[in-house]
């Protein structure tokens, strides 16, 4: 690495960190615009950068070109399609007896010792995830999923077998019917044992699911407007809920017979007496009605005038803003409720509605949010189309590799939430997404630049690595040969708000080595020529550029 090219990496670093510090200030600025009326302003690559950037992990400048050509209308659509359900996760170690060797686990019973066994399980779950991150990233299904595993947050219950299960439901109802998706919700397997559901009897009932159903899963906890009264329900409804909610267990835990747990209703165990809810549901009854008794009960909550604004809120939190101004609580998230509503609580018409509206595409909501660790990490590989392709276990490793990185360095769990309401960084007034950047995991995300960016993630067990392809992505560019259309690219590919002219001109002269322009288009024109020859040039000074451009992006927001 030159002296020229490290002077001019730490006046690029200098000059972001200035840009950080505007950009924070800049994008805690109202929007100027709350309307959810259809979006007719200019349809160009920043637009439909912004739409990419939050909608996926990360798009591909193809993607970002083809989006400009489709159209706001067409591009929405297609992103708002469901992506078809995954192959399920593989047993990927040839030692571990799992299931045969390359083929699915989530129907195999348990043996004993369990220990060993579950662990390949949870490895094979978690590189499975993030797999799915890489490969099907050309809908919005996967963040949808994201939204919905902080929201009903679920840790590993150590039966990965219900664990895939949950997930699939997430996927299944991802653009789906929200009250579908609740009901459902509260008699899965796994959500039965995370919160207690599995142990909720008449003679002894657990408050802990129907504290979260109102609370974090339906309705929302509001303000406390009085002793155990809440300005959405009182403690009384978390206890008649409990009761609502008593006799559903689960029949192949961990079986060594049954090949996947399910919910089974004991009516022994139910508590038959009739429910009173209080004045916030009109003192409503829940007559008995045995083991869809809960369902009653959720349609009651569901009908109630404001319910809808809650998981509004929560949709806007995660892909647009964590700042619900006035503006957008009086005049925005009443119109997503209203849609809500009108569409019998599908979600579909509500993300499509927000995805084209003009308070979406507003210059105020560009950047106004620090990138998780998923956007970070995933989104840099997979804008430059960068994939594991080898071999079941070699894919499965590198994949895990990236699940552990997570994990261990930016401080996120993708399979094991924090706490019952997910991460902080989606609730946790008023820092929200700045969570995500606090001092220790802010130098993970210095580290990560500075390791896989320059070698890649490597599998010590198979000798393989997944790299970054700077090349490809060199070569998916409009005009590769040109610095400066380099730079524009990278820009448009990259950057929800315009690079200013020094920060442009410091990434220019780390692509050229601070030679002028025609070295590099002699460079690149060479590589052309002989790739063999000049591909390890062209490879190092695209990583430099990257490097120094992902340093940004590690600060900047989305």
């Amino acid at each position: 690495m030159t002296k020229t090219y490290l002077y001019n990496y730490k006046i690029f670093c200098s000059c972001f960190l200035l840009s950080l510090i505007t950009t924070i200030t800049w994008s805690q600025t109202p929007p100027m615009s709350y309307s959810l009326n259809p979006y007719s302003g200019s349809w160009t690559s920043a637009e439909a950068g912004h739409l990419l950037r939050r909608a996926l992990y990360g798009p591909t400048y193809a993607q970002l070109q083809d989006a400009v050509t489709n159209g706001i209308d067409a591009t929405v659509d297609d992103l708002l399609v469901l992506t078809l359900a995954p192959n399920p996760p593989l047993s990927y170690h040839p030692k571990e007896n799992v299931a045969a060797f390359g083929t699915s686990w989530v129907t195999s019973v348990y043996s004993t010792p369990l220990g060993k066994i579950d662990a390949a399980r949870e490895r094979s779950l978690d590189a499975w995830l993030i797999q799915n991150n890489f490969e099907l990233n050309s809908t919005i299904t996967q963040k949808m999923i994201m939204f919905w595993h902080n929201h009903f947050a679920v840790e590993d219950t150590k039966d990965s077998r219900a664990n895939y299960n949950y997930y699939e439901l997430l996927r299944t109802h991802a653009l789906g019917n929200f009250k579908t998706l609740v009901k459902e919700m509260t008699i899965d397997p796994a959500m039965l044992v995370f919160l207690n559901g599995k142990d909720n009897v008449a003679s002894d009932p657990n408050e802990n699911y129907a504290r979260e159903l109102l609370e974090l899963y339906s309705i929302g906890k509001g303000h406390e407007i009085g002793n155990d009264d809440f300005s959405t329900y009182t403690e009384v409804d978390v206890t008649e809920g409990a009761r609502i909610l008593t006799g559903y267990s689960i029949e192949g835990w961990r079986s060594t017979v049954i090949t996947s747990p399910y919910a089974i209703f004991t009516e022994a165990d139910h508590d038959m007496g009739s429910k009173t809810l209080s004045y916030h549901f009109n003192a409503a009854t829940i007559s008995p009605n045995g083991q869809t008794e809960y369902e009653d009960y959720i349609d009651v909550i569901f009908a109630q005038p404001d319910f809808a604004n809650f998981i509004c809120e929560s949709i806007y939190h995660f892909f647009v803003n964590n700042d619900i101004t006035n503006g957008v609580k009086t005049q925005v998230i009443p119109e997503m409720a209203k849609t809500l509503t009108n569409n019998n609580f599908e979600i579909l018409p509500v993300m499509k509605q927000l995805l084209k509206s003009e308070h979406f595409y507003d210059a105020a909501l560009r950047g106004c949010l620090i990138k998780s660790p998923m956007d970070y990490v995933i989104g840099i590989y997979n804008s430059t189309d960068s994939k594991a392709n080898f071999d079941v276990e070699s894919d499965y490793r590198l994949y895990y590799n990236v699940y552990k990185e997570l994990r261990d360095i930016l401080g996120m769990n993708l399979s094991g939430p924090p706490s019952v309401a997910g991460w902080p960084a989606y609730y946790e007034a008023p820092n929200f997404s700045r969570l995500w950047v606090g001092a220790v995991h802010l130098k993970g995300r210095s580290q990560f630049i500075d390791t896989r960016i320059a070698s890649g993630s490597f599998s010590a067990s198979t000798g393989k690595s997944l790299v970054v392809d700077f090349v490809g992505l060199l070569n998916s560019l409009p005009n590769p040969s040109n610095a400066n259309s380099v730079i524009d690219a990278l820009e448009e590919l990259y950057m929800p708000t315009p690079l200013n002219n020094t920060d442009k001109l410091a990434l220019k002269n780390i692509l050229t080595d601070d030679l002028p322009n025609f070295e590099w288009t002699d460079l690149y024109n060479n590589y052309l020529l002989d790739p063999t020859a000049n591909y390890t040039q062209v490879r190092n000074q695209m990583r430099a550029t990257l490097g120094a451009l992902y340093k940004l992006y590690m600060f900047h927001t989305f």
